[in-house]
C-alpha cells in the first residue's frame, strides 16, 4: 500500500513542483510519506491529496467553508498548530484572495515536513509558514501587528497545559472569528485532562462559541464539536494584504523564503464557486436494493443525516422483491419515524436488477434539474457534509454530472479511482479509457433522460448486471468537458456484502461493460438546459 501511494503521490509531484528547487520528487516523498509515522492531517500537493492522515479532513473542511464563503473580498487565515497544514492549503486553494499563515512548532521533523509540503505548493502565493512556539505572549505580540479574519485552532488548545484561558484570550485579540475543535472525555486519559478538555469547552461556549458541526474524533470515533465564536461579522481586510516583515522575522517565517507572500487578486474560486447559503439544489437520492436486511436501515440514515435542507432532499428507494426481511424492516423504519413524506418505497412484485430500477425511479419521479445520487441499497453517504458539497459544486453552471472517490467497508480503505484525462473526452473516446467512473456518482436527471431506450437493452431485456456503464458512458459523453472528477471522498462501499456483483455474477458484469463499450457513442451536447 506504502509504495502504491508513493509512487501515486512521485506522478502529481513530478507535475506539480517544477520550481521546488533541490526537492526532487523522490526527496520530497521520503520526506513527507512515512507509514510508520503518526499523522493526523492528510497531505495536500497541487490541490490533490498524497497521503492521507487519521482525521477526516474533508467532513471539517465542508464545515469549516460555509464560514469562509460569508466573507465578501480579501481577508486573512491564522491557522494554529498547522501540523501538515491541510486547511491553510486548501483555503489558499479555493480562495486565491485569501492570505493564508500557518504557525507550526511541533517538532523538528513536523516543521521540515511542513516546510517541505509549502515548496512543493510553490504554485500558491498566499501562504505563509512561521515556525514559533505558540504561547499567550507571541499572541500578543501578534495582535499589535496583525489582525486576522479568521483563526483556525483545530484540536490545539488542549495541549496548552494551564496557559489554555490565557491562550484563547491571546488568539481571541487578534481575530474576529475563530473556529475550534476541541475534543472530548476520554476514558484512557488522566482525570486532569480530561477536566481541561471540559472546562475549555465549557469557556468557549461562555464566550458565545456556537456549535457548527459534530464530527468524529480521529482516535476514538467519539462525536465532537467543531465551534464558531464570531466576534463581529465577516468583514475581510480592508488594507493589508501582506504579512508584517517585521512579524515575519520575528516569528521565524520560513516559507515564502522572500518573506514576501500576499493575496492574489479577487475573484470567483475555480474549483468550488461562491454559493449563497440558501441556494440549494434538489438532490434526488435513488436507492436500488435487493436483499439488504443487514445494510438497509443504515443505509437509508447516511442519507437523513445530511445537513441539507429537508425539502430539498428526495429519497426514492426501490425494493426488489427481496427475499428477505428489507421490505418489512424499511416499511417499519419509515412508519415508526414518520418519514411517510420524505421517503418514497416502492416494492417490487418481481425482480427486475438495478438498471430498470434506475430507469424506473429516474425516469419516474425526477426533474430534469434534479441532481441525481446513485446509491446502491448496501453502501451509505460517507458523511453527513456530502449533499452540501455537492450542491457547492453544482453551484457552476459547467457541472452536469460528477464522478468520484469512495472508501470501502469495514476494511476503511480507499478505493481505486481514475480520473478520465481531458484528451480522451475531448476525443469522446470514454468507453474505451481502461478505468470506469466509480461513485459517488451524481448527475442531472435530463442527462439519464436523454438516453435512448434502446441503450439500456441487451437481447430485450434492461441490463441485469454491469448496468452502471450503460447510463455512465452515455452521460460522460453527452456531458463532455462538463463532467467533474470530484477528489474529496463522499462514499462508503459495501466489500462485506455477500451481494456484491462482482462475487454474484462477475462474468456477466465484465460481459455487460464489454457490450456497452462495443456501442455507438453519443455526441457531445452544446447545452443541457434552454438559456444556459
Amino acid at each position: 500500500m506504502a509504495n502504491n501511494w508513493r509512487l501515486f503521490a512521485t506522478v502529481l509531484v513530478s507535475a506539480c513542483c517544477m520550481n521546488t528547487d533541490g526537492f526532487p520528487p523522490s526527496e520530497l516523498l521520503s520526506q513527507m510519506i512515512e507509514p510508520s509515522e503518526y499523522r493526523y492531517q492528510d497531505i495536500i500537493i497541487g490541490g490533490e491529496v498524497v497521503s492521507y492522515g487519521r482525521n477526516d479532513c474533508t467532513a471539517r473542511y465542508c464545515a469549516i467553508q460555509p464560514i469562509l464563503d460569508q466573507f465578501d473580498g480579501p481577508f486573512s487565515v491564522l491557522d494554529l498548530s498547522a501540523h501538515n497544514g491541510y486547511y491553510a492549503l486548501r483555503i489558499a486553494q479555493d480562495f486565491p484572495h485569501v492570505l493564508c499563515v500557518m504557525v507550526e512548532n511541533e517538532s523538528p521533523a513536523v516543521v521540515q515536513r511542513l516546510l517541505t509540503i509549502c515548496r512543493a505548493n510553490d504554485h500558491l502565493g498566499n501562504i505563509v509558514f512561521l515556525n514559533k512556539q505558540i504561547k499567550p505572549d507571541n499572541l500578543r505580540f501578534l495582535a499589535e501587528r496583525h489582525h486576522f479574519d479568521v483563526a483556525l485552532a483545530l484540536n490545539f488548545f488542549h495541549h496548552t497545559g494551564d496557559d489554555w484561558r490565557a491562550m484563547i484570550d491571546a488568539t481571541l485579540a487578534c481575530v474576529d472569528c475563530l473556529i475550534v475543535e476541541t475534543p472530548p472525555r476520554e476514558a484512557r486519559l488522566l482525570r486532569d485532562h480530561n477536566e481541561r478538555r471540559t472546562q475549555i469547552h465549557a469557556y468557549l461556549l461562555s464566550l458565545g462559541a456556537q456549535p457548527i458541526a459534530q464530527l468524529k474524533r480521529h482516535t476514538t470515533g467519539q462525536p465532537v464539536d467543531l465551534l464558531l465564536l464570531r466576534q463581529q461579522d465577516a468583514r475581510g481586510m480592508q488594507s493589508v494584504r501582506k504579512l508584517n516583515q517585521e512579524l515575519f522575522g520575528a516569528f521565524n517565517g520560513l516559507y515564502p523564503e522572500t518573506g514576501e507572500a500576499c493575496t492574489g487578486e479577487y475573484r470567483e474560486r475555480s474549483k468550488v464557486p461562491r454559493c449563497e447559503a440558501k441556494t440549494y439544489k434538489t438532490i434526488a437520492v435513488v436507492i436500488p436494493s435487493y436483499n439488504n436486511e443487514k445494510w438497509c436501515i443504515g443505509n437509508l440514515e447516511s442519507v437523513l443525516m445530511q445537513d441539507y435542507p429537508a425539502e430539498f432532499v428526495k429519497i426514492i428507494i426501490a425494493n426488489d422483491c427481496s427475499s428477505d426481511c428489507t421490505r418489512e424492516l424499511l416499511e417499519d423504519y419509515i412508519e415508526t419515524h414518520s418519514l411517510q413524506n420524505r421517503v418514497l418505497l416502492i416494492n417490487n412484485e418481481e425482480r427486475r436488477y438495478s438498471l430498470a430500477n434506475l430507469h424506473h425511479m429516474i425516469c419516474g419521479f425526477c426533474e430534469p434539474t434534479d441532481i441525481v445520487f446513485d446509491l446502491d441499497g448496501d453502501d451509505r453517504v460517507l458523511h453527513e457534509h456530502v449533499f452540501d458539497f455537492l450542491n457547492r459544486v453544482y453551484q457552476d453552471p459547467a457541472v452536469w454530472a460528477t464522478y468520484g472517490r469512495f472508501i470501502t467497508y469495514p476494511r476503511k480503505e480507499r478505493g481505486k479511482t481514475y480520473e478520465i484525462p481531458r484528451e480522451w473526452i475531448a476525443e469522446n473516446t470514454v468507453r474505451q479509457y481502461r478505468a470506469f467512473p466509480m461513485h459517488p456518482r451524481t448527475f442531472y436527471a435530463k442527462l439519464f433522460h436523454l438516453i435512448d431506450t434502446e441503450d439500456f437493452l441487451w437481447d430485450g431485456e434492461f441490463f441485469k448486471s454491469g448496468g452502471d456503464t450503460a447510463f455512465m458512458f452515455p452521460m460522460l459523453e453527452m456531458a463532455g468537458h462538463h463532467a467533474r472528477f470530484t477528489n474529496e471522498f463522499l462514499y462508503e462501499y459495501n466489500m462485506g456484502s455477500s451481494l456484491n456483483n462482482f462475487r454474484v455474477c462477475g462474468s456477466m458484469q465484465q460481459e455487460s461493460s464489454d457490450e456497452t463499450r462495443r456501442r455507438k457513442p453519443y455526441q457531445p451536447l452544446q447545452k443541457l438546459f434552454e438559456g444556459a
